[in-house]
This record gives structure tokens, sequence and C-alpha cells, in this order.
């Protein structure tokens, strides 16, 4: 019988922690349970993920009581989770939390209890006057701090209940509110037979053969099925289709933008009521009823982004990953992880196929699926070419032949799509006599300008000037003139307005456009013909479905071949192909035109022509003359700190334990990093960010050397890992 359980939590800890079964307890602590333990001063839930008998070699205290009477957690998913925060270094905890059903998922409240050690105190007359108040109200049961403050008439009653938790006279309880489960659903009807689709010609059927044949031997096999968007989706949902009539489940996940209404009805219509459609925007309500559905429709096909990951699922049988190259599947909030990897971690464990789709893959999925045999590709019509302006020598942020097609296109009356790199008005400040950008006085980076009115304002750190900018004198050699570079949204928007002030130009961007419900509309708008350019970022290239355009603009996507990435050129053709995916539906004469400085480039050369074969052989002999990926598995690190000197130290050893690892490493760092590099949303704290880049051989190797060299850093750290 077991005596000591491994615990983990739903906190940024990447570590578990053992606690001492009590005999009231032994032989009904299982993993997968959720258990009531103590976290320092606090009584918190947290994962049971082992039961052993191997005594610590501290003291370490007791479970104290059980919140699951059975585990809620499949041991496929402790396994997936295990490897998946062995690789990434992440919370084990916080992936766990996702798996659990929000009727299981609570709400928390904090109460205090006095201790043993708190009535001893109290007793022996050791606590002060506002302690023995606190300690008399908690005599009996466990309060709020809200509750302290009005019985206890103290005004500071929970900063005072805090320190006496610290002391240990008091133990902090969160108390949660459980959601309350949905009624049961409907018994689901039988799977539905794939009829005819217009979609499936002759290569798709093709595909769908290759696919279900390989469906119907034992064991883990991948595949990737590459193709445009309407014949992929056709093959998907038949493969999908013969899974469930086999009587097996299928997780497919989409990237969280591209969970779009035709995706969702496409599977509703031709899988029936088996088919759950997931996605973030959903209520807790909505989510707890598709959980019911996915435990009751056995089988299921469960569509979700890539949190979906984590579902549980019986009797799955496959799993596939669209738009494999997007990279949405990889989260860098904590914890990090990367679906794709997890994908492939949880079909090869569970011995089922999983099946990669898209019509760019990455490159090192594309390269090993050629020569390990499981390509499967179906031809589609050749794209429309995108016109590639040079607008090298030529001032504004239009070139003539731009600003030439826009006006012709505004003048017919039809609508324009055009695309700027960034949101807000400028990417930073520049004084042309001395070079000087401003920077955050908190976190060094380089200051934008954005908003209305504008303002100037850091992307690290999140801060923001009190005042409105006006135009001002360089700070640091005294000229008149600073100037905004890196246009972004705003700055083409206002260009446009004043090019064209009849045509209705309104920005699209994160910054202006928040929600939903809020994109939804100016979308409507744009396709009632009330805007007529509609100027966005990268969030409107990955809107599902807009109303058909007759000229497509890109301005200038070669930013990110500045990065120093070696993904940079497969970034750059995928950040071309996109926006250019609206082209298709749209009617013959439409057009799309690339203002660059870098005409001659070959991957955005390749993404004008839609020619992925082209952009592939060039990319590919480029990375394997470099020993890049897949040549080589290599892994970025990000380190983030508020003090720089506590970040330097930290970046500093880990570089160093990494070089002295006795392994085949290439190790490049530690270096600070731009803003895009590092945490998307940095905590408070957190503003400073410095990169290690690692390269080997051996994946085992890598893996097994950073987790050694970063085991003992205390402060946020992300891993990127390809290869």
């Amino acid at each position: 019988m077991s005596l000591f359980a491994d615990v983990v939590f739903a906190l940024p800890l990447p570590r578990a922690f053992t606690y001492a079964i009590p005999e009231s307890l032994r032989g009904r602590i299982r993993p997968g349970q959720r258990v009531l333990v103590p976290l320092g001063t606090r009584a918190v839930k947290g994962f049971v993920v082992r039961t052993h008998d191997q005594a610590p070699p501290a003291e370490v205290k007791p479970v104290l009581d059980l919140v699951d009477p059975d585990p809620i957690i499949p041991p496929d998913i402790l396994d997936l989770t295990d490897r998946l925060s062995r690789r990434f270094l992440s919370s084990r905890g916080e992936m766990l939390r996702t798996a659990v059903p929000p009727s299981q998922a609570r709400r928390g409240t904090v109460r205090y209890a006095l201790t043993e050690a708190g009535r001893a105190a109290a007793a022996a007359g050791s606590l002060s006057a506002a302690e023995a108040r606190l300690a008399s109200v908690l005599a009996d049961k466990a309060y709020t701090p809200a509750y302290l403050k009005t019985h206890a008439r103290m005004a500071d009653a929970g900063a005072a209940a805090g320190r006496m938790a610290k002391k240990g006279y008091l133990l902090e309880k969160v108390e949660e509110k459980t959601i309350k489960p949905s009624p049961p659903a409907a018994a689901p009807g039988p799977a539905l037979q794939m009829g005819l689709d217009f979609r499936i010609d002759g290569p798709t059927a093709e595909a769908i053969r290759i696919l279900t044949a390989g469906l119907s031997k034992p064991g883990f096999a991948p595949f990737l099925l590459v193709g445009p968007a309407d014949r992929r989706t056709a093959a998907i949902l038949a493969v999908c289709g013969d899974v469930l009539a086999g009587g097996r489940s299928v997780l497919a996940l989409f990237p969280e933008i591209g969970m779009s209404r035709a995706v969702s009805e496409a599977f509703a219509s031709r899988l029936g009521e088996r088919a759950v459609i997931l996605h973030g925007g959903m209520s807790d309500t909505a989510k707890e009823q598709a959980r019911r559905r996915i435990d009751q429709a056995h089988p299921a096909v469960v569509a979700g982004p890539r949190s979906a990951i984590f579902i549980p699922m019986p009797n799955l049988g496959l799993i596939v990953v669209d738009e494999e190259s997007d990279e949405s599947y990889r989260q860098t909030e904590s914890p990090t992880y990367d679906a794709r990897t997890g994908a492939w971690m949880r079909a090869e464990a569970a011995g089922i196929r999983l099946v990669l789709a898209g019509d760019a893959p990455r490159i090192e999925t594309y390269e090993r699926a050629g020569s390990g045999g499981w390509l499967v590709e179906i031809p589609g019509p050749a794209p429309r070419p995108a016109e590639i302006v040079d607008d090298r020598g030529q001032r504004g942020l239009l070139a003539k032949a731009t600003t030439a097609r826009i006006g012709t296109a505004v003048e017919a009356g039809r609508r324009v799509l055009v695309f700027a790199r960034r949101k807000g008005y400028a990417s930073f400040l520049f004084c042309p006599r001395c070079g000087h950008v401003p920077a955050c006085g908190r976190c060094g980076a380089a200051l934008s300008l954005g908003g209305q009115p504008r303002r100037l304002q850091c992307r690290r750190c999140g801060f923001t000037a009190a005042a409105p900018y006006a135009p001002t004198v360089c700070e640091s050699c005294g000229a008149r003139v600073v100037e905004p570079r890196g246009p972004g949204v705003e700055a083409v928007e206002e260009e446009l307005k004043r090019l064209f002030p009849k045509a209705g130009a309104v920005g699209f961007d994160s910054a202006r456009i928040r929600t939903p419900s809020a994109r939804q509309a100016v979308l409507d708008r744009f396709a009632s013909g009330e805007i007529g350019i509609l100027v966005g970022s990268p969030l409107l290239a990955h809107q599902p479905e807009i109303a058909a355009v007759s000229l497509i603009v890109l301005l200038n996507p070669e930013g990110t071949l500045g990065l120093t990435d070696f993904d940079a050129s497969a970034r750059l053709y995928g950040e071309i192909r996109r926006p250019l995916k609206f082209l298709d539906g749209a009617d013959p004469a439409a057009e799309a035109v690339i203002q660059t400085s870098w005409p001659d480039h070959f991957a955005l050369r390749a993404a004008a022509a839609g020619n992925y074969r082209s952009f592939f052989k060039e990319e590919i002999f480029r990375r394997r003359a470099l020993g890049d990926p897949p040549f080589s598995a290599l892994a970025e690190i990000v380190l983030a700190a508020g003090d720089a000197r506590t970040l330097g130290r930290a970046a500093r050893d880990a570089a160093s334990r990494l070089r002295a690892s006795g392994r085949k490493l290439d190790v490049l760092g530690p270096s600070e990093v731009f803003v895009s590099a590092g945490p998307r949303h940095p905590k408070a704290g957190e503003s400073r960010s410095a990169q290690i880049v690692v390269r080997a051989d051996d994946p085992d190797d890598l893996d097994e050397a950073i987790a050694d060299a970063l085991r003992d850093v205390t402060i946020r750290k992300t891993i990127i890992r390809a290869g």
C-alpha cells in the first residue's frame, strides 16, 4: 500500500511535491485524483500524478483530504502531460487543469481557519491584540477576509490574517464553487455516412484511399496531407467518417482563429451529432455541454484548438492537425507547450494514426514526410500569382504603382484589402540626424506609437505614456524632427484616408477591435460596401470568412527577414500566402500586389507565385548547408525577469552549464531579444528577456542538456523547440 503521493499544482511550478498519505486515506488515493494539501501557508488543490513507497530524505507534510472520490484524469493524459512538461520544462499541473471538465472546475473563495498552533497561542496569551481579535472570530469556523473585516472590526483584517498565516496561526483555505453540471444530453444518433461531394475529384479520392488504407493497419503511423483547403477538408471528413464507422473516436485540431463557421458546419453536416466543436469563445456552460456530449457520444469527433489535445477521449482512433504550420499551436504563456508535439506524442503512445495537414506545411515536416514515405499530396488548380512592386528609391508609405492600383479599384466601387505587418501607428520613433530611438525607461525596449490620441507605448512591459504624443526635439541631439518608422495599420489607414477620402478606409487590428462581435461588425460593413478599403494587421489575415475582393495589397511583408531566426523565410512565405487565400472564390479579375524592398528574395517570389515546391527546394538546400532543422535539433530558450542583473546572471549560468554539459552542442548567447521573441504577455516584473539558442545532432541530448541547465532556474523560462 502506497505511503506517499507526488502532487502537481495548477500553478507555474515545473515540478511535483511529495506528501505523506495519512493512514485514513491509504488505499483511497490514486493517480488522476485531486487532493487538498498544504502548500506554504495555504491549503490548495493538486493533482496526484504518482503514488509510491519511496520515503523522501526530509520529513513531508500529509495530504489533508480527497477532492475526488475517483480519478478524473485518465492514465493517457497523465502520461501526455508528463512528457510535454519534460520537453518544454513547463507546468504539468496547469496542463492537467485544462483536462478537467467545467462542472468539476472551481471558482475559488479564500477563507481563513484557526490552526492548532493558533489555538495554543491564543490559550497562552501570546497573540497580539489584533491577532487575538481575529482568533476569537475564527474560533469555530473559517471565514472570508470580508467577513473578518466586518465582525472583527478591522480595516486591514485580510492583511493581518495573511501575516498570521505566515506564522502558522491560520490556514488559508480556497473553498470553491462548483459549476452546475448540465443535464444529460440527448443520445446521439448514428454517424452519418459520407455523401458525394463535388470536391472529391479523382486526386482527392486517391488521397482518401491511401489514408483509409493506412488506418486499417495496427500501430502508430503519421501522414502529411498537402493540398488546397476545400479538397483537404473533404479528405479529412471522409477519413473521420471511416474511423467513426469502425467504432473509434477522432480528435481534430485546428488553429483557434481558423475554427470558422464553415468548418463547424462542415463537420456537423457530414458527421451528425457525433461532431463536437470546441473553441475559446465558449461559455463554461457550453463547454460543459460539449464535454458531456464527448463522454456520451461513443464514438465522437472532437474538433478544437490547441488545448483540445488534453481532452480525455476513450477509444481514440485518429488525431488530425490541420494547418500544421500555424504558429497558434504553440503556447508561449504558462503552461508552455506545442500542441503539434503533443499530438505526435499522444498518437504514438496510443498506437494510432496521425494526420498532419496543410497547403504549406513546415519545412521539416515536408522533408521528413517525403523522405519517410508518409507524404500524401492532392494537386489543385494553379494559384493566381501576385504582382511584385519594387518600392526601393520611392518615398512615402505607398509606391506609385500601388497607389494607382488602389485608385483604379476604388473608382470602380470595388472592395480592397490592405495588409500591414504591425498594429498601431509606428513601430518606433527615429531621429534622422543622430539615429537615436526613444526607449522605454522601465525595460529598455523601443517605444512604439499608437492609439487615439496617439501615445508612446511599450509592447514589452505595457508602459503607456500619460500624455498624448506631440512631435518634439530629439532627447539625444536636440534636432527638431523625430520621425515615426515602421508604419502600422493606423499610419496606413491615415494615408489611405488622405489619398481616397471617399473610400471609407477603416483599420482592423487587435488594438482597437478586441471582441469577435466587433470584428464581425466591421466585416459586415465591408461586405455591404460601407467600407471600401479594409486595412488590417495579421489578425485580418486569420479571419476565415471575408467578402470577395477585387484587390489585395501586402505592404512590405519582408520585415520578418530581419529576425535572427532560422525559420524566417518560411514565416515570410506563410505570411504572404495567408492573405492571398482571399483570392480563392473571388472575381476572376481580382488581383494581388506585394509592395516590397526585397523583390528578389526567393521566398517572396515563390510566395507571390504560390509555388511551395520551388520555395521548399531553395529553403531545404540552405538548411542542409547550415545544419538547421530538420538536419539538427534546435531550441530557443527565452528567460524573463524584471531585474537586469538577475536575468543576466541566470542566463549566463544557464549558457555556461550548457557548454559544460559534455554533450555535442552548439550554444549561442545569451543575448537580449526583441519584444516579438519574448513572452507575448509579460507579467509584472518580467519586462526583460534574454535568449539562448542551442543546437544538437541528437534531440535527446538537447532535451537532457536543457533540463540539466535549467533545473535551478527560478525565473520565467520558455522553450521553443524545432527539429
